[in-house]
């Protein structure tokens, strides 16, 4: 019972953070993935944590359409911190939820696997739904709204590693300053299983975005994932 409390804690805790982070983040949005095709098994919850660098902003187009303060040619690259929860649904969908830096943003996604990684390739295979939210804060206030759409590809290699790709579609929405417009892109990484409990991830994501808003913007990240097994 105090296990069950001490949990129960922990996820509300961590609700009341992602609230937080969507009323007062201000900044750059995430692309990472940190996620194989596998969905956790029902009740399984994981934990983690990232450290991600790159260029927050889109592109120097921003610029060019007037918007100097978005120019980001020459700035400097600096790393921000992540943390996600996930847990487990049924057999083949879980759903998570994920904030990025001091309250930059937060995300909420669901997974769906469609392919089990006991067919005859070994890979395994996930559709993905997500919604964020984050607040851009310069001379004016404009909010993004993003819808992600990704691709879960993973194959293990041994009871060691994982490698995994993940194209994605976004349709972002800005409030205050353009348009609608679309964004494509992918991240793709490694995961080390340093015991049945904790993995560890490198990747590598990118991002175009087309429309009223154009350029392109990567990233680099490592991550460790910490499981727990429903008793």
């Amino acid at each position: 019972m105090r296990n069950d409390n001490r949990g129960m804690t922990y996820v509300l805790g961590y609700v009341l953070v992602v609230i937080v982070g969507v009323l007062a983040m201000g900044g750059c949005a995430s692309i990472s993935t940190f996620q194989t095709a596998r969905t956790l098994k029902p009740g399984e919850t994981q934990k983690g944590f990232a450290i991600t660098a790159g260029n927050p902003r889109i592109s120097e187009s921003w610029g060019a359409g007037g918007v100097q303060e978005f120019q980001v040619e020459g700035s400097p690259i600096l790393p921000w911190p992540e943390f996600w929860f996930r847990k487990g649904l049924s057999e083949n969908l879980d759903w998570g939820i994920k904030t990025w830096g001091p309250f930059f943003g937060a995300i909420a996604d669901l997974k769906y696997r469609f392919l089990s990684d006991k067919s005859p390739w070994q890979v395994a295979g996930s559709l993905g739904l997500g919604f964020s939210n984050r607040l851009e804060t310069l001379e004016e206030s404009f909010a993004f709204f993003d819808f992600h759409l990704p691709f879960f590809i993973s194959r293990d290699f041994g009871k060691h590693s994982s490698f995994y790709i993940s194209p994605k579609y976004i349709h972002r929405v800005v409030i205050g300053a353009y348009p609608s417009c679309n964004a494509f892109g992918g991240g793709l990484g490694v995961s080390f299983h340093l015991s049945k409990k904790l993995s560890m991830m490198v990747e590598y994501d990118c991002v175009y975005e087309k429309g009223t808003v154009e350029g392109f913007t990567h990233n680099w990240g490592v991550g460790f994932a910490f499981n727990k097994q429903k008793k």
